[in-house]
This record gives C-alpha cells, sequence and structure tokens, in this order.
C-alpha cells in the first residue's frame, strides 16, 4: 500500500473520533464515509483513488480544525469575527481544492513517483477532475459572496455610522442558506465521483469482453 494511501486510511480512522468530540454531524460522516467506500471499491483505479483521498483529508481536516481549536476559541468573540474566521477558512479551503483538482494528475504523478519505482501510465486527467475543479470553484465563489455579505452585514462593528449600516442589517440570504449551497456542492461532489467510478467499471467490462 501506497504512503499516500496509508496516510488518508489513517487520518480517516484518527479523524473518527472528531465526529464524537461536539454534537454528531452525521451528514458529514455519510459524505466522508461514501467517497471512503468508494475509494476502497475502486483502490485499483489510482485516479479515483487519489481524487476521493484527497477530498477526505481536506474534509477531515476542515473538521477537526473547526472542532477541536476555532470553535473552542472563538466563543467569546463578535459573532462577525466568528463568521470571518470560519467563512475564510472555508474559502481558503475550497481554493485549495480547486487548484488541486486542476492540477491533480501532475500530483498523483508526483505522489506515485515518491512511493513507487515503477510510473503508472493510468494517472491521467479524468472528467471529475474536471467537474470537480468546477464544483470546488462555485463553492468558492459562494463562499466569497458569504464572507463579503458578512463584512457588509456588519458594518456598524467596522466603524460605519449605525443609521447607514441598518440598510444592510436584512442582507442574510448566503448566511441563511450557506449550508444548503454546501450540501447541494457536496451532493454534486457524491455524483461526479460515482459516475467517474461506474465509468471505471464499464471500461473494466469492455475490456475484459474484448479479449
Amino acid at each position: 500500500m501506497k504512503k499516500f494511501d496509508q496516510l488518508v486510511i489513517l487520518a480517516f480512522a484518527l479523524s473518527g473520533l472528531t465526529f464524537f468530540y461536539k454534537t454528531p454531524q452525521y451528514y458529514d460522516i455519510i459524505f466522508t464515509l461514501f467517497l471512503f467506500g468508494l475509494a476502497i471499491f475502486n483502490f485499483n483505479k489510482i485516479n479515483i483513488r487519489h481524487i476521493c483521498g484527497i477530498i477526505i483529508v481536506f474534509k477531515l481536516a476542515i473538521f477537526s480544525l473547526m472542532n477541536f481549536y476555532l470553535l473552542e476559541y472563538m466563543s467569546n468573540f463578535k459573532s462577525l469575527v466568528d463568521n470571518t474566521v470560519i467563512y475564510g477558512v472555508q474559502l481558503i479551503a475550497l481554493i485549495l481544492l480547486a487548484v488541486i483538482m486542476f492540477f491533480r494528475p501532475v500530483i498523483s504523478r508526483f505522489l506515485h513517483n515518491k512511493t513507487s519505482a515503477k510510473s503508472n501510465p493510468d494517472i491521467s486527467i479524468t472528467f471529475a477532475d474536471n467537474l470537480l475543479f468546477i464544483t470546488f470553484s462555485i463553492l468558492a465563489a459562494v463562499t466569497l459572496l458569504a464572507f463579503v455579505e458578512n463584512l457588509i452585514r456588519n458594518l456598524d462593528y467596522l466603524g460605519v455610522n449605525e443609521e447607514f449600516a441598518k440598510i444592510f442589517w436584512q442582507w442574510t440570504f448566503f448566511y441563511d442558506n450557506y449550508e444548503i449551497f454546501i450540501h447541494i456542492g457536496e451532493l454534486f461532489i457524491c455524483f461526479i465521483v460515482l459516475c467517474q467510478s461506474l465509468i471505471n467499471q464499464k471500461e473494466l467490462a469492455d475490456k475484459v469482453a474484448s479479449q
């Protein structure tokens, strides 16, 4: 088993404890387990295995960061600071994920060459890489809008005249619907990776049938 794959499995196992540190996030558990299951089911397919591994590592890293550090130390801060930090962390993570998905074949090839003496001709860009890049870019844009909305809605905390700031107090569209946007995005991620898995299985079946 490659070192990167061992890291994914270790991160998944250890981070399982974080789900019980705070109120259990069952949606996050299902999302992570789904990707983990696809990674195991397609373990011989390095592209989908690395795609799932990268998303799992980021998902669990953000969850652990929020529950073990940020939420613990932000309890005494104003909501402006809380939301700014939360949206900021999410925005950075989503931008990084979009960039990583854009260069995923290069990263996979680098990781494989670091852990194996033999090159792997199966490493290539997939339709999932393109769609995931678009999905993470859209989620990053939504998070950026939520970040900006949070600042505009709290202009009075930034020194702006309260009478003027009141105009924007009801600007809560992205704040009210942010979790919904993220969940919809994650459903698309699951669907995209599942389709890639089915494509892999079809290609394997066609290859066997042609022999």
